[in-house]
């Protein structure tokens, strides 16, 4: 994933690989089960496909950077950044709902939520409010009255040598002003492909698809 910040990152990547997941959540993922922090302890230690969601749980429990680093080895740069991530969720659990979220300095403290990679309906769940679309779309509408939009970003992939060309772009929320400017949507799609969409949805009808394979087949035959 790409973005401008490292909670941003890893929320983003936690998204893609698992569609189920709002982001990156220790005890609300559901993927780490134990019984004890001995038992939590054992699988910081050995690193597995969860252990990321172990150490995020650790975090939101309260343990120390430090104590989750002797069992981990994992820099304390990264473990700092996913303290982050566990501190603003407890914060956002602790609020008092969407008022209270944008009740004081609203567009600012929203920002800071989607800057470090928290979906609308990571903080819908967070601030107690319906799981289904309803309550995403509930943060959503708040989250654009407040004018707090992402922006399109470009990839330097000259960098800075030269003017890059390269549409390598990624959408975030670090940002004013989008690095290109917005086109017509009719101008996305080359001349050329748009014929070809306009051929292949001419082609699906079942008569003109057997008048091609009929005079493939044909021109076939005569060739060999």
């Amino acid at each position: 994933s790409i973005g401008r910040t490292f909670e941003e990152v890893i929320q983003k990547a936690c998204r893609m690989v698992n569609p189920a997941l709002d982001g990156l959540d220790g005890e609300d993922s559901n993927l780490i089960e134990f019984s004890d922090d001995a038992d939590l302890e054992s699988q910081l230690k050995i690193p597995t496909d969860t252990r990321l969601f172990a150490v995020q749980l650790a975090l939101e429990k309260g343990w120390t950077v430090d104590r989750v680093h002797d069992l981990t080895k994992i820099d304390r740069w990264f473990l700092s950044k996913l303290k982050n991530i566990a501190e603003m969720r407890k914060a956002l659990k602790s609020v008092g709902g969407l008022e209270g979220l944008t009740l004081t300095n609203g567009r600012e403290r929203f920002k800071t939520v989607k800057m470090a990679g928290f979906s609308d309906r990571q903080i819908a769940r967070y601030l107690g409010m319906s799981t289904s679309l309803e309550g995403e779309s509930s943060v959503r509408e708040r989250r654009k009255a407040l004018r707090v939009v992402p922006v399109v970003k470009q990839i330097d992939t000259l960098a800075a040598e030269f003017p890059a060309q390269t549409n390598y772009l990624y959408v975030t929320y670090s940002g004013d002003t989008d690095d290109i400017a917005p086109q017509d949507p009719s101008t996305h799609l080359t001349p050329s492909y748009r014929s070809s969409l306009a051929e292949k949805s001419r082609l699906e009808s079942p008569l003109e698809f057997k008048k091609r394979a009929r005079a493939y087949s044909t021109t076939e035959q005569t060739e060999t």
